[in-house]
């Protein structure tokens, strides 16, 4: 269940600019809810996209829905599926079937 108070963000924008300013590309979708502007993120240098087709590993502060996971992707996130709780056995499922690393 997804919280609309949730303001979290895996990364700040000083990460942001410390991993740009190295050579790294950052994607980062657009969110209106989060404790950071979609604009602090811009002028920090990322790039501001749905599409994360192109990333090489994905972060994110929660569960990602197991219709938005990307096959062979690396994924970084919280989640409860090591605990075999029921309700999230779709979710480790998804991420076995889709050859996804987290």
């Amino acid at each position: 269940v997804y919280s609309k108070w949730e303001r979290r963000t895996p990364l700040t924008p000083a990460h942001v600019k410390k991993l740009v300013d190295s050579g790294v590309r950052v994607l980062v979708q657009p969110c209106t809810r989060r404790i950071f502007s979609n604009r602090d993120f811009e002028e920090n240098g990322a790039e501001l996209t749905n599409d994360l087709s192109t990333a090489n590993a994905i972060f994110g502060v929660k569960q990602i829905p197991k219709e938005s996971l990307l096959e062979g992707k690396t994924y970084c996130f919280f989640s409860h599926v090591i605990k075999a709780q029921k309700e999230n056995m779709p979710l480790l499922d998804e991420i076995l079937e889709n050859d996804i690393t987290t």
